[in-house]
């Protein structure tokens, strides 16, 4: 994969009066190659990937590697990406091993995403495709105690919001749903917000790009901008 293919956005937040950064790095895995680009994976990177059976997953696999080190390396000067594993938990979260610096990750099909921030923060991202055919499974993770408009695209946004919040818990998407409940605030036709009824210390932003919602969960004390 051509490093040069992975862009990435520095996004600034203030904490107290600290402004801090964290940094979006994104990638297409249809650049994926073959394994003679698998120098920059870590042996422990390696071991996983060569477990893997599907060429797909594969792709996302090293995509998801390839865009976390991206991100990591505008916080570290001269990062070398073979010495740094980004390996996933039980529960699938992944952990940057031996740093002080923590990953959310994502991907559809098409993309692959990861925001990287210092370890005290807690943030989690999902981005997902809006499809007509999926709304009965979008339907199936909203319960009696959501507010969110039965419409495609705002069921879309409380999707991605709810699987974003269950990353910045580090629990992934196994929690029961009436952990993930929500106030979805539309601002426009592009733009939402929400409060997490069971977990306040978080806030929710989502925005539709195209065929995609891409949402963010951060915690309440802190001001992000430009999402």
């Amino acid at each position: 994969m051509p490093l040069n293919s992975i862009k990435s956005l520095q996004l600034s937040f203030y904490a107290g009066k600290n402004e801090e950064k964290c940094v979006l790095s994104i990638a297409r895995p249809s650049y994926f190659c073959s394994n003679n680009n698998w120098e920059n994976l870590s042996q422990d990177e390696l071991k996983k990937i060569y477990s893997i059976g599907s060429e797909k997953r594969k792709k996302q696999y090293y995509c998801g590697r390839m865009v976390t080190k991206k991100a990591l390396s505008f916080f570290t000067n001269g990062l070398i990406f073979r010495d740094v594993s980004v390996i996933n938990e039980a529960s699938g979260h992944p952990v940057i091993q031996n740093s002080y610096y923590a990953t959310s990750i994502t991907h559809t099909n098409e993309i692959v995403a990861s925001l990287v921030f210092k370890i005290e923060f807690s943030f989690g991202i999902d981005i997902e495709n809006i499809r007509k055919n999926a709304i009965n499974a979008l339907r199936s993770v909203i319960t009696v105690g959501d507010h969110v408009p039965d419409d495609l695209n705002c069921l879309t946004v409380a999707w991605t919001l709810k699987e974003a919040l269950s990353k910045a818990l580090k629990f992934g998407f196994r929690l029961p749903r009436e952990e993930l409940e929500l106030i979805l605030i539309p601002q426009s036709a592009n733009i939402f917000s929400c409060v997490y009824t069971k977990h306040p210390q978080f806030l929710g932003k989502a925005r539709i790009y195209h065929d995609k919602s891409c949402a963010i969960a951060y915690p309440t004390n802190i001001d992000i901008w430009k999402f």
